[in-house]
């Protein structure tokens, strides 16, 4: 992890990582959905992920236990299959604000893998999250009526084609926002048995 600079607080997340072909796959239906009419602002392929647990901003010397235990949130985590085949959308695929893809095939270990990894948080003194957890691999986000109405009509038009992958590993971000969008920084990762 780079050292301290001076900053209170770092804004992070922990992430289940996907390999670089299924990020490549997700692109390929970004780009059916924008040719399609769809105008929203696409997450760059080799950011797509599946958030385990957004952290906000923490305090450096929390950010570093946090790096320093995260071989320890899954241990014994063996590399899962998984398939992704719908898009969907929060609050709903009708008015989207995230844009994404569903997973059918893994859920159930991404699952207990999100509730190991609240466990271990919780020993590190970070509460454990009280909503609801969906699995699913954000494409696009809207910020205007006219993105979020453009981009329903393509996703509830588009035929998806599963896309099948292997879970990689556990990473821990640093996520700073710009103007292009958020900017990850790899902290510490955790590869999948």
């Amino acid at each position: 992890m780079t050292p301290d600079t001076g900053h209170k607080s770092i804004r992070c997340f922990l992430a289940l990582t996907i390999p670089k072909e299924a990020q490549n796959g997700l692109a390929g239906i970004q780009k059916s959905l924008e040719d399609n009419g769809a105008k929203a602002r696409w997450v760059k392929p080799e950011n797509i992920h599946i958030t385990l647990r957004f952290l906000g901003d923490r305090s450096f010397k929390k950010v570093r236990a946090i790096a320093e235990s995260l071989a320890s949130f899954c241990p014994d985590t063996q590399s899962f299959k998984i398939t992704s085949d719908r898009l969907d959308g929060f609050p709903d695929i009708n008015n989207p604000k995230v844009v994404w893809a569903g997973i059918s095939e893994g859920e159930r270990s991404i699952l207990a893998l999100y509730h190991a990894v609240n466990e271990a948080l919780a020993r590190l003194g970070i509460p454990k999250e009280r909503e609801a957890f969906i699995p699913h691999l954000t494409i696009a986000r809207c910020k205007t009526i006219q993105e979020s109405c453009s981009t329903s009509q393509a996703a509830k038009r588009f035929r998806f084609s599963p896309i099948q992958t292997m879970a990689a590993s556990i990473a821990f971000y640093k996520s700073t926002l710009t103007s292009d969008g958020a900017m990850y920084e790899l902290i510490q990762e955790c590869s999948l048995k």
